[in-house]
């Protein structure tokens, strides 16, 4: 078992890694029984801190088809390297035509689909979104 402070949220609390997945009914039962006068209890960001914070959900806001340049990870990562590897030739040679931003909208809109339009034409499209109280008005992530 591994317990770890590392979260990905703001939130205080505690990670826990298991190495057999039959003990994890078991921890989790014992755990919350002798947590249970200080309310213990299992937590993750909630949905408006995970959009406003910039963690991305992969099958929501990313894709396995996404790629670290559209995503705004690329400051993360170097082509450079000469470690023998299947993605790095792939990458050096792709040229992004999409990219991952966040989106902020004040107005109140009503969103009948997730396209992003100009004008007629379709550019993007909204991939997480939320009402934010602190911004008045819809926050996500959309790519174009």
């Amino acid at each position: 078992m591994l317990l770890a402070r590392s979260g990905w949220s703001k939130q205080g609390g505690f990670e826990i890694y298991v190495n057999d997945a039959q003990i994890g009914g078991q921890l989790w039962d014992e755990l919350f029984a002798a947590g249970h006068d200080l309310n213990v209890g299992p937590g993750c960001p909630n949905l408006i801190e995970r959009i406003e914070s910039g963690l991305l959900s992969l099958g929501n806001d990313i894709g396995y088809d996404t790629t670290p340049m559209e995503c705004g990870l690329d400051k993360y990562i170097t082509l450079d390297s000469e470690i023998n590897s299947l993605g790095i030739p792939a990458l050096r040679q792709h040229r992004p035509t999409k990219r991952l931003m966040g989106l902020i909208c004040r107005d109140k809109i009503d969103l009948t689909d997730y396209q992003l339009y100009s004008g007629e034409q379709v550019v993007g499209e909204i991939r997480s979104h939320v009402w934010s109280p602190p911004l008045s008005g819809l926050s996500g992530f959309c790519i174009v």
